[in-house]
């Protein structure tokens, strides 16, 4: 059983992860450290949750992470206090306030993105504590990096803890099959991808629902991503290097209006779960989402259910690139003085073996955010996305990347825009002033 927790109102899973190696001692960037030895715990802020509103009989001992931890002191003889941290983003604030006061945690996991780094100061750069190998294992780093770009380690403050999946088109095969579209051969390509959505509107049926979510967040975001060239371009739209007005970002915003020819009217303002009821009983043939999305296909549409990508925007875009992967992140207290063992209990959650274990348990959790544990998962789709979400094209969320005024800003322009009420370089340009206002 998948059960369902995210910050974004869709499915993170219980993750897994790529075979790592034993657990040894790493050398940290100061002598600010204990030996392994040390009989005085870690802190550990948790963020996994340990009650199950589907099974009231599950105590917190029942749940993967305690679990986990357990094993993590039988091995090493290190002790765990954990403490829970909130489920929202005041979980930073209680990190912040802690850590101006010398009490962060030793070890904790965050959201990730700029939530994580808006507290980047407290944080200890995380490249130093892994080699190549184990750098190479895990996805996400960009996720976790100032700027978004991993390849400069000493901006990498954290370390990215599974993958919430890539967002995707979500469809009916037997409506696709109606219209003459063949759902095993979607195009990669816009215009060609609009020429199927014709065949299905010819067919009576409304090719594409979506919500005041995933008509953003969720599809024009993909674009976005793509057109930017993927997360260093989406760090500098953010810094204001690049500008949205960008001739490449215009016309991606161009094609994405021409969705609204296709969709149910008002996406902007319809819930994403109303509009996924379009999809479940018959009246569209497809949707954007993720994980959770593909979890309540399969509930009412059977084998009927069907994953495929968001078509690529242009030929100098990103190419198959899609939004999503790492949400989640742990993170290590820059005034620790347990640093190593904080690592420690990092990469032995993260192992194969634990992290096989969590996806088998169906506690709440990221997806798998490694590839060599593939096909984890009894849904072939759910492994298809979080395969997606670990791909090297995959762009992590642009709404976590933005300033939230810059966010607030996108969803109010982006309404106007798919109202009819701006033009793309309208609201493209309000985007530049908005963040330029903000530096």
């Amino acid at each position: 059983m998948i059960n369902s927790l995210s910050r974004r109102g869709f499915l993170s899973l219980a993750g897994a992860a790529a075979v790592v190696p034993a657990v040894t001692a790493c050398t940290p960037g100061n002598g600010n450290s204990t030996s392994a030895s040390s009989k005085e715990p870690i802190t550990f802020w948790s963020g996994f949750p340990t009650t199950d509103s589907n099974d009231k009989s599950k105590k917190p001992a029942d749940f993967w992470i305690n679990q986990a931890i357990g094993r993590f002191t039988a091995k090493t003889g290190v002790e765990v206090k954990v403490e829970e941290l909130p489920g929202d983003a005041t979980m930073f604030t209680k990190i912040r306030t802690a850590s101006i006061g010398g009490k962060g945690p030793d070890v904790a996991s965050v959201w990730s993105g700029s939530y994580m780094l808006s507290v980047g100061d407290f944080l200890e750069p995380m490249r130093q504590y892994f080699d190549d190998t184990e750098f190479a294992a895990l996805s996400g780093w960009p996720a976790v990096t100032e700027g978004f770009d991993p390849t400069q380690g000493d901006k990498i403050l954290g370390v990215p803890n599974g993958t919430d999946g890539a967002m995707a088109l979500l469809f009916n095969a037997e409506q696709l099959d109606r219209a003459g579209v063949d759902p095993a051969g979607w195009p990669n390509e816009f215009d060609t991808w609009i020429g199927e959505l014709d065949k299905i509107k010819t067919s009576g049926v409304t090719p594409l629902t979506l919500g005041k979510l995933n008509y953003l967040y969720f599809t024009y975001d993909t674009w976005l991503a793509q057109a930017a060239g993927g997360p260093p371009g989406i760090g500098e739209l953010s810094s204001g290097a690049k500008k949205f007005t960008d001739p490449a970002i215009v016309d991606a915003t161009t094609k994405w209006l021409r969705l609204r020819d296709y969709t149910v009217p008002g996406a902007p303002t319809i819930e994403d779960t109303q509009a996924s009821q379009q999809l479940f009983n018959g009246k569209a043939a497809m949707s954007v989402g993720g994980a959770g999305g593909v979890r309540q296909l399969r509930k009412k549409l059977g084998d009927k259910s069907g994953a495929g990508k968001l078509p690529t925007i242009s030929a100098t875009a990103i190419q198959g690139g899609t939004v999503g992967g790492c949400g989640n992140a742990f993170i290590v207290s820059k005034n620790s003085k347990r640093k190593e063992q904080s690592v420690e209990l990092i990469k032995h959650l993260l192992s194969a073996e634990e992290q096989r274990t969590f996806a088998e348990s169906g506690d709440p959790g990221p997806l798998v955010g490694r590839t060599d544990l593939s096909d984890l998962y009894p849904d072939p789709l759910v492994n298809q996305l979080q395969a997606w979400g670990v791909e090297a094209s995959n762009t992590f969320w642009p709404d976590n990347t933005f300033p939230a005024d810059l966010v607030s800003e996108l969803g109010a322009q982006a309404q106007l825009a798919w109202n009819g009420d701006i033009g793309a370089e309208e609201f493209l340009a309000k985007l530049d002033a908005k963040r330029d206002s903000l530096q």
